[in-house]
Order: C-alpha cells, then sequence, then structure tokens
C-alpha cells in the first residue's frame, strides 16, 4: 500500500524534479506511512491549537504548508529531496525522506507543539528557531524518546 497523507499532496512533500525521475508511489514510499501520520498528527493538533487560542480567521491560519507558492514565495526543497540536490547539506536527511521545513502563520503555536510533544510526533531534531525565522526544519525516526535542538555550520538560503 502507498503511503498517503490526509493533508499534504505529495506535490507538497516532495521536490518537483523527483516527479521526472521516478513514479508517485516510489517517492511517496521514501517517506513512509510513519512520517506521513506524524505529520497529518502535527497538522490536526495545530489546528486545534490554533482555534482555541482564537487566531483562527481563515482557513490559511490553520493549514502548514511545506512545498508550494505561499506568501509570494515558492518552496521546492521543503520535502524529500534528490540525491544531487544542492541546496542544503550533502547528508541532509531531507534526501531520506526524514526532514521537513514546516511553514504556517502561527509559527508560536506550531513551535509550542513541537517542544512539548515532539515524542508524540517522532520529532528527534529541529533546527534551532533563531536559524529558521520563517519555518521550522524537523526531522523524524521510528523512536522519539528526546530531541536535540541543534543549529548548522552554516545557515543555507530556504528555496
Amino acid at each position: 500500500m502507498i503511503p498517503q497523507s490526509k493533508y499534504f499532496l505529495p506535490k507538497e512533500l516532495i521536490q518537483p524534479s523527483l516527479f521526472e525521475q521516478m513514479s508517485e508511489g516510489a517517492l511517496m514510499r521514501c517517506i513512509g506511512h510513519d512520517v506521513c501520520n506524524h505529520l497529518d498528527m502535527l497538522r490536526e493538533d495545530y489546528e486545534g491549537a490554533v482555534r482555541l487560542s482564537g487566531k483562527h480567521k481563515s482557513k490559511s491560519d490553520i493549514q502548514i504548508y511545506i512545498n508550494g507558492k505561499y506568501w509570494g514565495k515558492e518552496y521546492k526543497h521543503s520535502g524529500l529531496r534528490s540525491i544531487d540536490c544542492p541546496e542544503g547539506v550533502k547528508d541532509s536527511v531531507h534526501k531520506q525522506g526524514r526532514a521537513f521545513d514546516l511553514k504556517c502563520k502561527h509559527l508560536d503555536i506550531l513551535t509550542s507543539l513541537i517542544f512539548h510533544n515532539h515524542y508524540r510526533y517522532h520529532i528527534t531534531r529541529i533546527e534551532h528557531p533563531d536559524c529558521t525565522p520563517t519555518w521550522r526544519h524537523v526531522e523524524f525516526s521510528t523512536y522519539a524518546i528526546s530531541m536535540t535542538i541543534f543549529k548548522p555550520k552554516r545557515n543555507s538560503k530556504q528555496e
């Protein structure tokens, strides 16, 4: 069975040029059922938290974005990346389908959810928020007992 997300289309999770190299099913298998499920849980919890905060005014207030065109900028490398993708570091977890750069209107709420519930979503690493002021880079694992906050050696330009 091909992994699917309730809230994210494959084109939101995968670098666009990869669709020319592999089928959608094969690419989604690189991401896996577990990561799709954890992204969906995070999205549902984020929606609930935004609604509780009283900040919900439109549908875009409860969305988490990965790849696509948002707020006048196009993002192509925020999910699964090709092995030869020049974005980020050489051994990026994005290239394994286990890292995603999450963007949303209420980054403070998303950040709080991640820091307080990382074990629920199986998030094992997050890039320090000072390094990613407009998104949250998170990395998923099969098990998550603790979460590491890291600062990269160099802060790469987000596309």
